[in-house]
């Protein structure tokens, strides 16, 4: 005989207020075991001598709609509705943007080669990595510099001719 749907409406009656229940019954647990906690953590803290610490006063309890029914813990989840946008890799190294640089405009500072590189081609490049990206080409002699060496301005090396000896 099939079951009728008044009878189905009062098994899902039944079982929603039986869920209920136990739902109840385990909110009241979690906050039984948080003040146990809480009385632990300040017992623990007189113990070990970390100072003494106030209680942390827990003022409702968190909603339990987590799938296994116990909140979760830790940092939240990050929010998805606003994607971050991936960064695509340059097509060239930071060593060949800053020799482009000096390339450009010859004479340039080592901080004016980083606002440039940041400038045309939008990559948030640390002066010191630029540094030591015009020094390696220095060390290569593909750059020349003048100047002390906190206003060392970068020149690209003039085609001087070699003369013969004997």
């Amino acid at each position: 005989m099939p079951t009728t749907n008044t009878d189905t409406m009062a098994k899902i009656i039944t079982e929603k207020a039986r869920i209920t229940q136990r739902l109840a019954q385990a909110e009241v647990q979690v906050a039984t075991l948080a003040g146990q906690l809480a009385a632990f953590d300040s017992v623990e803290s007189m113990i070990t001598g970390t100072g003494s610490r106030a209680p942390k006063k827990q003022t409702a309890i968190p909603a339990l709609n987590t799938p296994s029914g116990v909140p979760k813990r830790g940092r939240p989840a990050k929010s998805t509705t606003t994607p971050k946008r991936a960064r695509t890799p340059p097509d060239q190294s930071l060593s060949t943007f800053a020799l482009q640089a000096v390339a450009q405009q010859p004479g340039r500072t080592t901080s004016q080669v980083t606002t440039y590189i940041k400038d045309r081609y939008g990559i948030p490049a640390r002066p010191n990595h630029v540094g030591a990206a015009l020094a390696r080409h220095l060390k290569a002699g593909r750059l020349t510099s003048s100047g002390t060496k906190k206003n060392q301005l970068w020149y690209e090396p003039t085609a001087i001719p070699m003369q013969r000896t004997g």
